[in-house]
């Protein structure tokens, strides 16, 4: 019920003018998290005067698809601008301007592991997406 009231949130233009917000759900490995997930912004997306674009990441994917010298934000935002469908070149500027017109949900799914892998240092990419939630409230 809750990751549901948060997505209602997101997408109504009140919440959107005033507030970003950030959700953050745990639970063991199995135990439906992002099945949960998906179906709230299924049924959510499909009630809502104010559509909303919803994208999931999955950071375990990101992970394994890094090459030397890649930066995380990198295949965050071009995953980003794929599920936004941004033709330009992918950047934090060209996804601001389509979520200013439509909200956003984004989904870190696995974000554990990168935490994991990363040393705990995950700065670099969760900072920009933040600052890009943060932007996006006026």
């Amino acid at each position: 019920r809750r990751i549901g009231d948060f997505m209602l949130n997101v997408s109504s233009e009140l919440c959107r003018e005033n507030s970003s917000g950030f959700l953050y759900i745990c639970g063991g490995s199995g135990s439906g998290k992002t099945t949960v997930v998906q179906t709230c912004a299924k049924n959510v997306s499909s009630t809502v005067k104010h559509k909303f674009n919803c994208c999931f990441v999955n950071m375990a994917s990101i992970h394994a698809s890094m090459k030397y010298g890649t930066k995380v934000i990198n295949l965050i935002i071009r995953k980003i601008a794929k599920e936004l469908e941004i033709k330009e070149l992918p950047c934090l500027e060209s996804i601001e301007e389509v979520i200013k017109k439509k909200a956003l949900v984004l989904v870190l799914d696995e974000i554990d592991l990168i935490f994991k892998k990363r040393g705990g240092n995950a700065k670099s990419w969760y900072q920009p997406l933040f600052a890009l939630a943060k932007d996006n409230a006026t």
